[in-house]
C-alpha cells in the first residue's frame, strides 16, 4: 500500500506539500500531476495520488488525495488610536478567525501600555490553520512642558506641614505620601524619601508631570533649647517645662495639628504645665523685642 500525506487543503495564496508513505522501495516515482520527486509543493485545489514502481516492476498506486481550497478568515485590527504617552488600552482583533496574536508586545484584549508609536499588527489564524493580518495605527498626544522642584528637601518628622513649592504653569494637582492638597505633612508621609508629583491636565484629557523628593528625617532627639537668654527645661518633658527670661516675652503653644493651645504674656520665670496634654510633639512659639523663634516640645507619659 501507498498512502498521500499531508493537509486537507489549501489556504487561499498558501503552497502545501504532499508526500507519500509505503514499505516499498521504490525505482521511480510518478505523481498525478507529473512530478517524480519524493514530495511535490502545490497552491492548486484537487486530487492528488502517487505511482511507485519497484526494481521488479511491480507497481503500487495511491488512492487519490482531495485537497480543498479555503478561504482567508476576515480580520479586522480596529480604528487608528491616539492616546496620552504612559497611558494604558486594550488592542482587539476580531473577525471569523479563533486565534489573534499582536505585534510590538500587544496581546489581544489584554490592556498594556504602548511605548511605541506604530503601526500594531493582528495576525489572525482560523480552525483550517489559514492566517490573515490586518494593522492599526497608535500615536501620541504632545504633552505640555511642566516643571516642579521643591523648595523644601528635607524636614524633621516632628516638624509642622508646610505648603509645597508651586509648580508651572499653575493649576495642577499634587501627589504623593503626605500629601493633603497643597500640603506636605511630614508626618504623615513617614521616614524616608517621597516622590511628590505635580500634574497639569490638558486640552486633550492628557497628564503631564514632574516629580520633586522631599527627605523626612527623625527628629525626635531634642536638646534644652536657648534665645538671647532665655533657656527652656526640661526638654522632653513629662509635666512642666520651665522657661527662664531676663524679660517679659509673649508665648503660644501650638499642637502638632496646627491649634493654638495658649497664648499668654510671661514674665522673666514662668512654668506651662503639660500634665493634662497627650504624650507627643508641641511647637512653643517665643517672642520678644528682637525676634521671634518657634522650639519644638516632646511631652511622654510616666
Amino acid at each position: 500500500p501507498v498512502n498521500v500525506l499531508g493537509p486537507n487543503g489549501i489556504c487561499l495564496g498558501d503552497n502545501v506539500t504532499l508526500t507519500y508513505q509505503s514499505n516499498m522501495i521504490p525505482s521511480s516515482i510518478i505523481w498525478s500531476n507529473g512530478s517524480q520527486s519524493n514530495s511535490i509543493s502545490t497552491s492548486i485545489s484537487g486530487g492528488y495520488s502517487v505511482l511507485l514502481k519497484d526494481e521488479n516492476g511491480c507497481r503500487s498506486r495511491s488512492s487519490n488525495k482531495n485537497l480543498q481550497s479555503f478561504q482567508l478568515p476576515f480580520v479586522d485590527a480596529g480604528p487608528n488610536h491616539i492616546i496620552c504617552p504612559n497611558s494604558s488600552m486594550t488592542l482587539s482583533g476580531t473577525g471569523t478567525a479563533n486565534s489573534y496574536q499582536w505585534t510590538n508586545g500587544a496581546q489581544n484584549n489584554i490592556p498594556f501600555t504602548p511605548t511605541l508609536s506604530g503601526f500594531y499588527t493582528v495576525t489572525g489564524t482560523d480552525i483550517n490553520g489559514c492566517s490573515n493580518v490586518d494593522s492599526t495605527f497608535i500615536d501620541f498626544y504632545t504633552l505640555m512642558p511642566v516643571s516642579y522642584t521643591e523648595n523644601v528637601s528635607e524636614i524633621g518628622l516632628y516638624d509642622l506641614a508646610f505648603n509645597v513649592t508651586p509648580g508651572v504653569p499653575s493649576g495642577g494637582s499634587y501627589s504623593g505620601p503626605g500629601i493633603i492638597g497643597t500640603s506636605f505633612h511630614p508626618g504623615l508621609a513617614g521616614v524616608g524619601t517621597h516622590a511628590i508629583v505635580y500634574s497639569v491636565l490638558n486640552s486633550n484629557g492628557c497628564y503631564s508631570t514632574d516629580t520633586s523628593f522631599i527627605n523626612v528625617i527623625d527628629n525626635i532627639g531634642i536638646e534644652e533649647n536657648y534665645l538671647n537668654g532665655i533657656m527652656i527645661y526640661p526638654n522632653p518633658t513629662n509635666d512642666f517645662i520651665n522657661i527662664s527670661n531676663p524679660m517679659a516675652i509673649s508665648v503660644e503653644l501650638i499642637s502638632n495639628e496646627g491649634k493654638s493651645l495658649i497664648i499668654r504674656e510671661l514674665q522673666p520665670f514662668a512654668k506651662i504645665d503639660f500634665s493634662d496634654f497627650a504624650n507627643g510633639l508641641y511647637y512653643l512659639k517665643l517672642n520678644n523685642s528682637n525676634e521671634s523663634k518657634t522650639f519644638k516640645i516632646i511631652k511622654y507619659g510616666h
